[in-house]
Order: C-alpha cells, then sequence, then structure tokens
C-alpha cells in the first residue's frame, strides 16, 4: 500500500524504518521518503504512523520492563 502516490512511498519500508529507530519523526520521513512533500494529501497518513509507530515502542518498551 502506498503512504505516499505522488512520490510512490510505500506504507512498509517507513514502518520498518521507524520501528528500527532509523527514522523518529514526520520532518525525517519527509526527508528520507519525499512523502507529503508534493501536493500534501498524504500528511495525515504520515503523522498517524509516526504517532503510532511511536505508540507501539513506547508499550513494548513498557512491557519489557515489566519482565
Amino acid at each position: 500500500m502506498y503512504l505516499c502516490v505522488c512520490k510512490a512511498v510505500r506504507v512498509r519500508p517507513v514502518q520498518a524504518a521507524l520501528r528500527a529507530g532509523q527514522l523518529q519523526s514526520v520532518e525525517q520521513v519527509q526527508r528520507a521518503t519525499g512523502a507529503s512533500t508534493a501536493c500534501g494529501a498524504c500528511l495525515d497518513a504520515v503523522c498517524d504512523l509516526v504517532k503510532r509507530e511511536q505508540s507501539c515502542a513506547a508499550e513494548g518498551a513498557l512491557a519489557a520492563a515489566a519482565k
């Protein structure tokens, strides 16, 4: 699935980079991929993906700390 059609950016590679800590913000996603820098229609989707992955990472860290 495409995250940004204008720049042909797919969701999974961005998601993987966020999970690996290679990308940590919307601005980093924009610089690395160009997503949401053309027409801007996907900016909400980029923001949602970054927030979701940050939330998942935080939950994983909390679960690991509880063990």
